[in-house]
């Protein structure tokens, strides 16, 4: 494929999503991308394995912003209490205020944190 990177070597050695998705754009770009992997292959692929599916090692989940995506499963299993997948993670500083607030931090507290940039 010709592009700007035409000519240009690129050894790529990352693993998970975002180090082959980069060399996918490179090599999209005309870059001569060469994947090396362990003798295992890049762990990401079990993503895909049947096996691992079935072991519930990746689970699909319905975010409300991204959608559909796999993640990560639970490294256990109770029968009694089985683990569930209930929300999304919370942003960075999304609680702040309802965890300070718990910690005895008034209002004005609060706000003085806030313009001084130590909270966002």
């Amino acid at each position: 494929m010709t592009g700007p990177l035409e000519g240009i070597k690129v050894v790529e050695i990352s693993m998970f999503q975002q180090g082959p998705v980069a060399g996918m754009r490179l090599g999209d770009l005309g870059a001569d991308v060469i994947k090396i992997e362990a003798p295992s292959g890049d762990p990401a692929r079990g993503f895909m394995d049947p096996q691992a599916m079935s072991n519930n090692y990746f689970i699909e989940v319905d975010h409300p912003e991204w959608g559909k995506k796999k993640v990560a499963g639970f490294p256990w299993d109770f029968s009694e209490t089985p683990a569930s997948w209930r929300r999304r993670a919370p942003r960075l500083g999304e609680h702040t205020n309802e965890i300070l607030s718990e910690l005895g931090y008034l209002a004005d507290d609060m706000k003085a944190l806030k313009k001084e940039g130590i909270i966002s």
